[in-house]
């Protein structure tokens, strides 16, 4: 997740880094059976059945998150890369009050390989910006029809002398790990309580935008929809344009290729070994040493290349990637102009971190 700057600060650091340790309160005393007695046992009057939450219709939708919700007409929120935030003032979303109102936040991130749900939320917490916490067990919840964890949480920010209560929930979609934040300041629980709830109850998964899915290949990724492909039998080229494709030179913009083979007998690392050298520069090449790299919930390889390849006009930068899924090899080189890494860095990696691999 990038670092947040300006007025969103102050809530990232309470819903996005806060710590909520583990401290399950003890099983309730079991109740004492009353002696048996000759009095005929009355017939008990029928309690009403408690009725279902209502479910509210989501009125603010994120693509490249992949999911809606609803919240309160009245209340604001904020966009980061992989993280939305919902406050009940501006002044709470920029920390300058936090004595009154309410927050609800959602982060996004790739699961990590054998990571499960109910690690989600531990892993997330293991930095603190709260004191005197206390947490309850994990309890199963459904979020957008997934099957999800929860726990409820009270706590000080650290600094402060006031409490706050609300919950923590994570749930995994499409290899993607939600975690979910819902919080107000304690004494304000009765007001804020129900409508957090009725925000989680309202999540809706939707597949992000940009969708690339192959058969063929037995993926699918994300991509920028301005962006342009072009797909063969084992390859697709993405690119921010048809002449980069065409000309294969750089002189502007950026591209990601993929491509697939059988690793046949071979280890990953000799397959991207001898992918590796199959990549010939007239200047320059790989810069740095290969390293671990986590594609699509499998452990991968990477290193980084900068020059100008053989047959090309014009120099680039970027990275070359491997992962392997049901003997297959994968291969994602992505590469920009020179001068513009800086550009478009952020959205080759996220593509890397959007590839799943269709089973």
């Amino acid at each position: 997740m990038r670092n947040p700057t300006g007025a969103t600060v102050a809530i990232v650091v309470l819903l996005a880094v806060s710590i909520l340790a583990c401290a399950a309160p003890g099983p309730e005393p079991a109740p004492t059976t009353p002696p048996a007695t000759g009095t005929p046992v009355p017939t008990p009057t029928a309690v009403p059945a408690t009725p279902t939450p209502e479910t509210r219709e989501p009125n603010y939708s994120n693509a490249a998150l992949g999911l809606s919700l609803w919240y309160p007409d009245t209340w604001i929120s904020e966009e980061m890369p992989d993280l939305v935030a919902f406050a009940s003032s501006s002044t709470l979303m920029s920390g300058e009050d936090w004595e009154t109102g309410a927050a609800f936040a959602i982060m996004v991130g790739e699961m990590e390989s054998g990571q499960t749900t109910k690690e989600l939320i531990p892993q997330l917490l293991e930095e603190s910006a709260f004191d005197d916490v206390k947490t309850t067990e994990l309890q199963p919840v459904s979020i957008g029809e997934n099957r999800g964890v929860i726990t409820d949480l009270e706590a000080t920010p650290v600094g402060t002398s006031f409490q706050l209560k609300g919950f923590v929930a994570a749930v995994e979609h499409n290899s993607r790990a939600y975690t979910f934040m819902g919080i107000s300041v304690k004494e304000n629980w009765a007001e804020y309580g129900g409508t957090l709830e009725a925000m989680l109850r309202s999540v809706r998964f939707s597949e992000p935008s940009g969708i690339f899915t192959s058969e063929d290949l037995g993926l699918k990724m994300w991509h920028p929809e301005d962006w342009v492909l072009k797909e063969q039998h084992d390859q697709v080229v993405f690119a921010t344009s048809y002449d980069l494709i065409d000309s294969g030179n750089a002189q502007t913009g950026a591209v990601l290729m993929l491509r697939g083979s059988s690793l046949g007998d071979a280890f990953l690392e000799d397959w991207f070994e001898e992918e590796l050298e199959a990549l010939t520069f007239d200047e320059g090449g790989i810069t740095s040493d290969v390293a671990p790299r986590v594609i699509a919930s499998q452990e991968g390889l990477i290193v980084d290349v900068e020059g100008r390849p053989t047959g090309a006009d014009d120099s680039v930068t970027g990275f070359v990637a491997a992962a392997a899924y049901d003997g297959w090899g994968y291969l994602f080189v992505g590469l920009t102009a020179e001068d513009e890494w800086t550009q478009y860095a952020p959205t080759l990696e996220r593509m890397l971190d959007s590839v799943q691999f269709i089973p």
